[in-house]
């Protein structure tokens, strides 16, 4: 049995002023499942669809998060468990407050005293 299927985006009828979303369903883990309850579970995606005012642009956000969700999914993903983002090696190096440090150090060469 997959593990997902139906990745959708759903356009409103190509109505900005309704919400637009990206939905799929995951199966739902055997400890998690009723006895005679569904198999799948239904998530919608709305982050960074509903902000965007044109309708080109917003297909074309609404597209990308379809295919990012897709690659997660591909990838292992399951939206019942915590997702690690990335290693600690990669969080150390790239935490905010490093980031800002490198970036006015950066800046300091182009700036007037």
């Amino acid at each position: 049995m997959p593990t997902y299927k139906l990745i959708k985006g759903y356009v409103a009828g190509g109505d900005i002023t309704k919400e637009w979303f990206v939905h799929y369903h995951y199966l739902i883990p055997e400890e998690l499942r009723k006895p005679g309850g569904k198999t799948y579970e239904r998530f919608k995606v709305f982050n960074t669809i509903n902000s965007i005012h044109s309708k080109k642009e917003r297909l074309q956000q609404l597209n990308l998060v379809k295919e990012s969700i897709r690659e997660l999914l591909d990838l292992g993903f399951s939206p019942y468990e915590q997702f690690r983002y990335s290693d600690s090696s990669y969080q150390e190096k790239h935490n905010i407050c490093r980031c800002i440090d490198e970036y006015l150090e950066f800046a300091k060469a182009s700036l007037k005293s």
